[in-house]
């Protein structure tokens, strides 16, 4: 978060910290949304719904891990390409001296 806000702490720690909640009320939201479950003859009914529902959050978290981190690697090339056109432009302008 440092590379993408240029070494600004006070922005990339509150960022951070926004980024983090909105993903775990994101992850709780969708994990008390799919808990329902219906009428369970027997036991086995019951480990498979438990199952099901535990494979697809498991499911759901990761991809939206991956997006998260997609996220940041593409904001931190954009930070990076920012930085290094800027570099290119300070070092055209000659020094008026």
């Amino acid at each position: 978060m440092r590379d993408i806000f240029n070494g600004r702490e006070e922005i990339a720690v509150s960022t951070n910290q926004l980024f983090k909640t909105g993903f775990y009320l994101l992850n709780v939201g969708f994990a008390l949304w799919i808990l329902k479950m219906y009428q369970l003859e027997n036991t086995q009914e019951m480990i498979e719904a438990l199952s099901q529902k535990i494979g697809g959050f498991s499911i759901y978290l990761g991809v939206v891990l991956f997006v998260n981190l997609f996220m940041f690697f593409r904001g931190k090339k954009a930070a990076r390409q920012n930085r290094e056109a800027t570099e290119r432009r300070a070092r055209m302008i000659p020094n008026a001296e």
